[in-house]
Parts: structure tokens; sequence; C-alpha cells
């Protein structure tokens, strides 16, 4: 009897504990978790975080423990971390459009995006969010469904203008072919209603410059019926609008792949000197067309490389100077930083695209110039230490990353350093 009352107490502690624990999230990665979802039917929950994102972390030790929200999270969702800096993480982070941290992400059982959001939450904003996304799930017009119809049905006007609702419901993205279609079809409205007006400003973040939108924008914004209506928040959509075309429209471009919208970026944009070859430089880059990128900006690294005053920067890092002598002063950056800085970031964009032994030698080179010339930073010798073991002397990579460690003053950044060392010890790649 004793030994049956002490069993029973025991489950019962056990019971608890799983019940206190919170999110009981997925262990065997991002593929067994969609499957997962996609068997039961749940909500497939993606939270992307870095090991050193502290709102992750206030997030991880208080509302994803909180009871209310496991239990929920028990009957309706599948849950999945994912490190957006660590293995598959980037490309989850680029598929799925996830921006801030901690970033949210709620897929429906197709692998279709219900609902993004990000940034730490109280339990109750947090499962106010969580209940948004499963009515979005349950719901016969959700945005999956939607997007089916819209493939069948694309000359349906009522059912775009409901598809292109619940798109900026859901807080989507990319999606400016939806509306320029809409716009090739809709019969409600002219270019001069106020109607028009409200809808292009609730749809400003997917106007691209030369499309319909902004053509109907040109025509009318100054019309009596517009001056009525843009006002106050709307004035201030169009207002911003302005500003945020160039980067939309660059964004469209590189999601559609069309080099001809970057000539319309330079016809309408901004005019500065070298702007042309820094538009194609990115567009190759974020496109994945590495030989085209690499004709273009080899060049300029290296004309950069060769520019540097080595001996002169060092004795400029050697003369660091602290001004405004109390506990707030600030420390004067010096060109030494500035320029290793540059050269770190030139260094690490050419690197997506290293294939021969030649490119492998020169970004070996700048690695070097960058820890040379402040061979005390953390992060100048972390770069080393990476570049060092993946394309040169693996324990002498292994080696930098220690000392990296060791000079490092930044918990956070520190513990990312550990975990990279930790899979260079176990000789995994990591990213650089």
């Amino acid at each position: 009897m004793k030994n049956t009352i002490t069993l029973a107490i025991l489950l019962f502690a056990v019971t608890q504990l799983s019940i206190s624990q919170g999110i009981s999230f997925e262990k065997d990665g991002f593929n067994a978790a969609f499957n997962k979802a996609q068997e039961s039917g749940k909500i497939l929950f993606i939270d992307a975080y870095t090991t050193w994102c502290a709102p992750c972390k206030w997030m991880e030790k208080n509302t994803f423990l909180d009871e209310q929200v496991g239990q929920y999270f028990d009957e309706h969702l599948i849950a999945i971390k994912i490190d957006v800096e660590r293995g598959n993480g980037p490309d989850i982070q680029k598929k799925y459009a996830i921006v801030g941290l901690p970033g949210y992400v709620f897929l429906d059982s197709k692998g279709v995006v219900l609902l993004r959001e990000k940034g730490s939450k109280s339990v109750d904003a947090f499962m106010k969010l969580v209940k948004q996304a499963k009515e979005y799930a349950d719901d016969p017009n959700n945005i999956g469904r939607l997007a089916e119809r819209y493939k069948l049905e694309k000359d349906n006007e009522e059912l775009v203008a409901l598809y292109l609702d619940k798109l900026h419901e859901t807080r989507a993205v990319n999606y400016t072919p939806v509306l320029e279609h809409y716009l090739s079809i809709q019969t409600t409205m002219q270019g001069s209603d106020k109607e028009m007006a409200l809808l292009l400003a609730k749809h400003a973040k997917a106007i691209i410059y030369g499309g319909k939108a902004d053509r109907i924008i040109q025509e009318n914004f100054l019309s009596d019926n517009w001056r009525q209506v843009v006002r106050k928040d709307i004035r201030q959509t169009y207002q911003s609008l302005s500003k945020q075309l160039e980067q939309q429209t660059f964004e469209y471009a590189v999601q559609e792949k069309d080099s001809a919208l970057i000539d319309v970026i330079l016809e309408r944009g901004s005019k500065k000197e070298g702007k042309a070859q820094q538009l194609l430089t990115s567009y190759y880059y974020q496109t994945g067309n590495g030989a085209a990128y690499k004709a273009l900006q080899l060049p300029v690294i290296e004309r950069f490389y060769n520019s540097l005053d080595i001996a002169h920067l060092k004795s400029t890092y050697n003369a660091r100077t602290v001004i405004n002598g109390a506990s707030n002063g600030r420390i004067i950056i010096t060109a030494a930083a500035r320029k290793s800085q540059d050269l770190m970031r030139m260094a690490t964009e050419f690197a997506r695209y290293i294939e021969s032994d030649h490119e492998k030698e020169l970004i070996l080179k700048w690695a070097y110039t960058v820890y040379d010339l402040m061979p005390d930073e953390a992060t100048n010798i972390d770069f080393y230490a990476n570049v060092m073991y993946l394309y040169g002397d693996r324990k002498q990579g292994i080696e930098l990353k220690e000392k990296s460690i060791q000079l490092n003053t930044n918990d956070k950044r520190k513990e990312v350093y550990q975990n990279q060392l930790s899979d260079m010890k176990a000789g995994k790649t990591i990213v650089l």
C-alpha cells in the first residue's frame, strides 16, 4: 500500500513537472517537425533565435515556460526552435522571411505562412498571437486556401480583393504581383477615387517603381479627391513611400530576378556616384549569380586592400584615445577599426562564392590583414580564426578561436564563439 501511494505521488509530480515545462519544442530538426505537423494537421510554430539574443532568452525562461501556453501548444501546435546563425537556420530564415529577433512564424499543415511576428511578448500578448494564428488556420478563407484558389480564379475580382486583404492582415511580404494583378482586373474604382487612395496606402509595402500602383499615385496624388483623404496618417504613409520605393523595387527585382528593374531604380531613384555598380553587385550577390558578382566585386576589394597603409593604420590603433575621462567616456573609433571592419564585411560576402584555390588565398590574405591591423581585438581574431578554419590550417583556426574567446568581454558574443569552437573541434562546417 505504501509503495502504491509513493508511486502515485511520483507520477503526480512527474505530470505536474511536464505541465509546468510550457512549450515542448521538437528536438529532431526542422524537417521532422514539419512532417509531424503535416501528419497531425497541427500548426507548426517556428521560434527563430540566436544564442546572443537577450529577448530570445527572456521568452525561453518566461513566456515559453508558462503552463497555459504549454497546454495550448500541446493541443494545437508543433513547435521548433531555429538558430538563424547555425546549420540550416540561415536558409529557413530566408525562406520564411523572418525579420527581427526573436522571430515567430506560424505555418499551416501545408507549409503556408499563416502569421509572422517578432519581439518578446508577455503570456497574454503571446497567447493572443497564437490564438490569432489558430483562427487563421481554421478560417475557410485562410491565406493558404486563398492562395490555392487564386491560382485557379485569378479573374475573380471579389476573390482577389479578399486575398489582398488577407495578405495584409497576415503581414505577408513580397505580394506585389497580387496587388498589380488586382489593379489590372478591378472594375469598382477609378484611379482618382478616394477608395483607391486608401487601398494603395493600405498596401504601400507592395508598391514598386513602374508598376500600375506607382502610375496611379503619380497621376492622382495632387487631385482634389485624393487631397481630401490623404491627410494625417495616410499622408505620412505616402510621404514614407517616396523614400521606400527604391528599396522595395530592389527587393522585388531580387525576388523576381528581374535585372531590368535595376535600370528603373537608376532612372527614378536617388543619384550618386557609383550607384549602378553598387546596385548590380548587390543584385548579383543576392540572386546567386556568383560569377557576375565576383567580376564586379573582386577588383573593388583588391583596390581597397592595396590602398591600405598598414603601418599608419596600426599606429592609429596603438594610439587609441579615451576622451571625457569619466566613466561614460566614449572611445574614438580609429581608422584601423573602420578599415578592418570594411575589409571584414567585404571578405565575408565574397566568401559565399569562393571556388578556386586562388580565391581561398585571397580571403586568407584579407583576413590576416584584418587581424594584423588590430591583433588584440577579439572580433578581428575571431574572423581570422574562422577564415583559417574554412580555407587554411584548421588547427591554427581552432587555436585562434580559443584566443578570441579568452579576450572577449562580451558574454553574448562569447557564447557564440564557444558554440563555433565546439563545432570546429567536432570537424563541422561553420558559417563565416
